[in-house]
């Protein structure tokens, strides 16, 4: 039953096991209050490691041409969602949570994760991706998914991709949102870089009116043009 259980979070990072692995607890205290179980097995758990690797390593413009390169060679879903994370600042979680359902027009909505801010604000989609999150659309698995793998399947995939197009494997998927700050930050006035970017940064939007969605998309545009 500890091996179910530590199945149950092996394809996660390690943050979203603990997340599991409290909750089971949780269940497992409730059990033991009613007397259905004994013992709290999500305390014999044993969790994904933390990554040593420090995520920051925007890439560099020869090597953001090599995947527009590798793009217009062989479409993929996996060098689709990469595009698009780097010039969106989706987080890895958020690229395959992605589904056809949630692409509106140039917005990705319902799929941001661990700070309320970007739970409800939707990823704003820069012009020149339009033709890939239309071919991800078109090209999505059965269940909808553009990726349609689990983020730690996401990471070794990831991983592979940067070996195979001679890229640095120790590049990770969080990179491609320090890429999304990098090329915006001189082209963007701060808190325009923070709406985009979905940050909550109260010294950078204490007297800040948030901007519309469409003001934003049409900022990204302009930026990337």
């Amino acid at each position: 039953r500890i091996e179910q259980l530590n199945n149950l979070v092996a394809d996660l990072t390690s943050n979203s096991a603990r997340s599991v692995k409290n909750l089971l607890s949780k269940a497992y205290q409730l059990g033991m209050a009613e007397m259905v179980c004994s013992v709290n097995l999500a305390l014999l758990m044993t969790l994904p490691k933390e990554s040593a690797h420090i995520e920051k390593m925007p890439f560099a413009k020869g090597e953001l041409d090599i995947l527009w390169s590798a793009w217009h060679e062989k479409k993929s879903a996996l060098l689709g969602v990469i595009l698009t994370s780097v010039y969106t600042g989706a987080m890895p979680i958020e690229v395959c949570r992605m589904r056809t359902e949630n692409v509106q027009d140039r917005m990705i909505v319902d799929v941001g994760a661990k700070t309320e801010k970007r739970k409800e604000s939707p990823i704003v989609i820069p012009n020149l991706l339009m033709p890939i999150v239309g071919w991800l659309c078109s090209n999505a698995d059965a269940d909808g998914y553009l990726l349609g793998m689990t983020e730690k399947q996401y990471r070794t995939a990831f991983k592979r991709e940067m070996a195979r197009l001679g890229l640095s494997t120790d590049h990770t998927p969080y990179d491609c949102r320090h890429t999304t700050a990098t090329l915006l930050q001189n082209r963007l006035e701060p808190n325009a870089l923070t709406e985009i970017m979905r940050h909550t940064d109260l010294k950078m939007t204490q007297h800040y009116k948030h901007r519309k969605t469409e003001e934003l998309i049409c900022l990204l545009d302009q930026a990337l043009a």
